[in-house]
């Protein structure tokens, strides 16, 4: 990562038993975020999934908006657990 790049972190919360649903739709995160680093991680029982991609410039909102879609296309919201 270099000084013009960020970390875009983002908090979700998706109904556990919705859960499989976004692991499908994470499938498609990789072709978006490339070539940055994806990293998901969470409390799955609680449905809250921290979305973390390191790399991307500062005014490129692909990797935002990618997640936003995942999000709200598996009936999930962006969530303040942190």
């Amino acid at each position: 990562m270099d000084a013009d790049s960020r970390v875009v972190v983002k908090g979700t919360a998706i109904d556990a038993k919705r859960l499989p649903v976004a692991m499908d739709l994470k499938a498609e995160l990789p072709a978006v975020v490339a070539p940055h680093r994806l990293v998901v991680w969470g409390h799955a029982a609680d449905g809250n999934l921290h979305v973390n991609v390191v790399g991307p410039a500062p005014d490129d909102e692909a990797v935002d908006d990618a997640v936003l879609r995942l999000v709200a296309a598996a009936g999930g919201s962006i969530a303040a657990e942190h």
